[in-house]
């Protein structure tokens, strides 16, 4: 068996989560996993042996527990992934204000990303604006409290779709048909309301955004087309592109969804070339998550 990778660390910032870690060994792979809440899933498949992996998360983002392997293909069959190393666990945007004191204290404004503003005193105390992205007020004291403006909280999501154990979907070129031409390759998901990750987001009405596309970068300038559907896959929104510079490293495209509401979604990845290679890992979909959804 490989030896497992140790020392993980994540360390959030104001554009995402920074993984650090050290490598058991020279890996083949390594694998990020992410625990979504309803348990962990492969987030992302790094070729070669990195000892660092950058996560962009949504503003309002909450905590994520993350943890790596690594695959080595010269240990026997059965025994090529390591053991995991231990988990990490990260919030985006986390900041805590606390005011613990025996004068009077008060809080006017507060700043954009902070998410919990906590009070224990005996004093007088009072919020008078509050900014995106604040999410929790706490007063655990015997004092005076008021809010006298609020401003809407977006509630964005991102979740990733891809297989959990590990396999990938590759275009062959040895697939054209009987006159030459390249066959259509394709990936379709399972009709999805993402309450796999979310239970609760089940019976609620959600915005796409946007979908980041994750994929092995084999050859330069693949087209590839994205299709998003939120009626069961009778019809598809498409967007295409020409992605990868053959760096034969981890790629990502991000395409830009013409908003599109929905309480349930289909996705659909194609690309059709008779000279180039491609290898699709999986999709990062953000969305934002509105009103229930009554039928």
């Amino acid at each position: 068996m490989a030896t497992a990778p140790t020392n993980l660390v994540a360390a959030a910032d104001g554009s995402g989560i920074l993984l650090t870690w050290t490598n058991g060994e020279t890996y083949d792979t390594v694998e990020v996993w992410r625990d979504w809440g309803s348990g962990y899933f492969l987030a992302e498949e790094l070729v070669g042996s990195p000892e660092s992996k950058y996560i962009w998360e949504a503003p309002n983002d909450t905590r994520s527990s993350f943890k790596v392997r690594g695959w080595s293909d010269s240990y026997p069959p059965g025994d090529k992934y390591s053991d995991f190393t231990s988990d990490v666990s990260v919030g985006q945007f986390e900041t805590e204000c606390s005011d613990e004191c025996a004068v009077t204290d008060a809080v006017t404004s507060v700043s954009a990303k902070v998410t919990d503003v906590t009070d224990i005193c005996d004093v007088s105390d009072s919020v008078t604006s509050r900014a995106t992205y604040v999410t929790t007020i706490l007063d655990t004291c015997a004092v005076t409290d008021s809010i006298t403006s609020t401003q809407t909280v977006r509630s964005l999501y991102t979740f990733y779709w891809g297989s959990s154990d590990g396999n990938v979907y590759v275009y062959d070129n040895g697939l054209l048909s009987d006159n030459g031409a390249s066959i259509l390759s394709s990936w379709t998901s399972k009709t999805v309301d993402f309450s796999e990750l979310r239970p609760d987001l089940h019976d609620r009405w959600k915005t796409l955004y946007k979908v980041d596309l994750t994929y092995n970068d084999l050859t330069a300038s693949t087209p590839v087309i994205l299709g998003v559907s939120n009626d069961g896959g009778a019809t598809f929104t498409s967007y295409s592109a020409q992605v990868g510079t053959g760096s034969l490293t981890v790629g990502q495209h991000t395409f830009w969804i013409v908003p599109m509401t929905g309480q349930y979604f289909v996705f659909r990845v194609e690309w059709p070339s008779p000279d180039k290679e491609f290898q699709l890992l999986g999709l990062d979909v953000q969305v934002e998550v509105m009103g229930e959804a009554v039928s």
